[in-house]
């Protein structure tokens, strides 16, 4: 059983998903559609500079968004980094205080140490 097709609405379609003229025609042809139904059909020709340009910006604002979601992943990535270095900076800040600590209470009681260990010899 053949199917009905709505063929301006089909062409529309065909249009739409950026089919070139050439390959609609080729399509129209092959699914037995006449010449002079298929001349009526087919959209005037597009200007080429204007589909070009069109592309064109397309092609643009794919790479903008492109750039704009790699300049958003960097700027995350350098947030983490800049979190992990003040991060790595407050321990070692840290580590440095206890070092401190630990070698004040060295320098207070290695004379009473030292004092301990001269008895136990004696």
């Amino acid at each position: 059983m053949p199917y009905k097709i709505d063929l301006p609405n089909f062409v529309n379609f065909l249009v739409k998903k950026k089919i070139s003229n050439k390959d609609i025609e080729d399509i129209l042809r092959f699914i037995g559609v006449e010449e002079e139904k298929i001349t009526k059909l087919l959209p005037k020709e597009r200007n080429i500079q204007d589909t070009e340009e069109k592309e064109m910006l397309a092609y643009l604002e794919r790479e903008v968004i492109s750039i704009s979601f790699d300049v958003n992943n960097l700027k995350t990535l350098f947030e983490s980094h800049k979190s992990k270095e003040e991060s790595l900076e407050k321990r070692l800040i840290e580590l440095e205080n206890k070092v401190h600590n630990i070698l004040k209470l060295l320098e207070e009681n290695l004379p009473i140490l030292m004092k301990k260990a001269n008895e136990k010899k004696l």
